[in-house]
C-alpha cells in the first residue's frame, strides 16, 4: 500500500511538472500563426478575393492563439481531482496545437491549389517548415499527439507537392526535411524524459538528505526515555525501551561511521602497500592489524 501511495506521488509529481513545461513552452506560440496569416493578408491579395474566408481564418488564428492564454492550468487539492484535472487539461492543450497546426496545413494546401496565392506559396513552405520543426523540439512531451500536429502541418502540401504539375525538387527537399523533423522529435522527446528522471531522482536525493539532516541519533532514546513514566529504573519496561534504544542508537552511529572507518583503512591499506616492498612476516602482520584498528578507530 506505501508502495502504491508512492508511486501515485510520484506520478502526480510528474504530471505536474509536464503541465507546467507544457503551459511555459505553449503562452506565445499562437501569437506565430496569427503572424504568419497577417503577412499572407499583406503580400497577396486574399483580403480583396476572399473577404469572409479571410475574416474566418484570422478569427481562427487569434481564437486559438487566446485560448492558449486564458484556458490555465488547474490547481486541485485531491490528489484524484487534481490528476484528473490536469490530464484534461494537458489533453485541451494538444487539441489546440492540433488544431493550430491543422489549419496552418490547409492554408498551405490552399496557397498550392489556388492561383490568386502564388505569391504566397514560398513563404507558407518554409513557414510550415518552421513551423513543423518548433512542434518537434518545443512539443516533444508526448510523442504521437506532436507527430499527429507535424503530420498535420506538413505531409499535405508535401504530398501535393509530388503531383507531376508541381516542382519535384521541392518535394524531393521537403519529404529528407520531414525525416529530419520526425528523427528531431524523437530525439527530444527521449531528452526530455530523461530529463524528467534525472529531475525527480535529483529531487528524490534531495528529499532522503534532508531527511537525515533532520534525524538525530539520539533522538530515539530521549523520545523512549521521556515517555516513561518512571524511566529512572522503577519501571522494567521503560528500562528494556531505554536499553533498546541506546543499542539502536549505537548501530545508527556505527553504520553512519562505516564508510568513513572503510575509506580510512583503504588508505592506510594504500600507504602501507608505498611503503613496504617485502613479504610481512607474523609480527609484521600483526602490527600491521593493531595499526588499521587504531586508525578506524580514528
Amino acid at each position: 500500500m506505501e508502495r502504491d501511495l508512492e508511486s501515485t506521488g510520484l506520478n502526480l509529481r510528474r504530471l505536474a511538472q509536464e503541465v507546467a513545461e507544457t503551459r511555459r513552452r505553449m503562452v506565445i506560440g499562437g501569437s506565430f500563426y496569427v503572424l504568419g496569416w497577417v503577412l499572407v493578408c499583406l503580400f497577396t491579395p486574399v483580403v480583396p478575393v476572399y473577404p469572409w474566408m479571410s475574416a474566418a481564418l484570422a478569427a481562427i488564428f487569434v481564437g486559438l492563439a487566446m485560448a492558449r492564454i486564458v484556458i490555465r492550468p488547474p490547481g486541485g487539492v485531491g490528489t484524484e481531482t487534481s490528476a484528473k484535472a490536469m490530464t484534461h487539461w494537458l489533453d485541451l492543450q494538444w487539441i489546440i496545437i492540433q488544431m493550430s497546426a491543422a489549419t496552418w496545413g490547409g492554408v498551405v494546401f490552399w496557397t498550392l491549389v489556388d492561383p490568386v496565392l502564388v505569391d504566397a506559396r514560398v513563404a507558407l513552405l518554409i513557414g510550415a517548415a518552421g513551423f513543423a520543426t518548433a512542434i518537434a523540439h518545443t512539443y516533444c512531451m508526448r510523442f504521437w499527439p506532436s507527430m499527429l500536429a507535424i503530420v498535420a502541418i506538413y505531409l499535405p502540401s508535401t504530398l501535393l507537392m509530388w503531383t507531376p504539375e508541381h516542382d519535384r525538387a521541392v518535394a524531393f527537399s521537403l519529404t529528407v526535411y520531414l525525416f529530419y523533423v520526425i528523427s528531431s522529435l524523437v530525439r527530444s522527446h527521449h531528452d526530455f524524459h530523461r530529463r524528467l528522471d534525472f529531475e525527480e531522482e535529483l529531487r528524490q536525493q534531495r528529499d532522503r538528505f534532508e531527511w537525515m539532516s533532520r534525524t538525530d541519533d539520539r533522538s530515539d532514546w530521549r523520545i523512549a526515555a521521556s515517555s516513561s513514566p518512571n524511566w529512572n529504573g522503577a519501571s522494567p519496561s521503560a528500562s528494556a525501551s531505554i536499553a533498546a534504544c541506546r543499542c539502536s542508537n549505537s548501530t545508527s552511529i556505527i553504520s553512519s561511521r562505516s564508510t568513513t572507518h572503510m575509506a580510512t583503512v583503504l588508505a592506510t591499506v594504500a600507504w602501507l602497500r608505498s611503503q613496504t616492498s617485502y613479504v610481512m612476516s607474523s609480527p609484521d602482520r600483526t602490527n600491521f592489524v593493531r595499526v588499521l584498528g587504531a586508525r578506524s578507530l580514528q
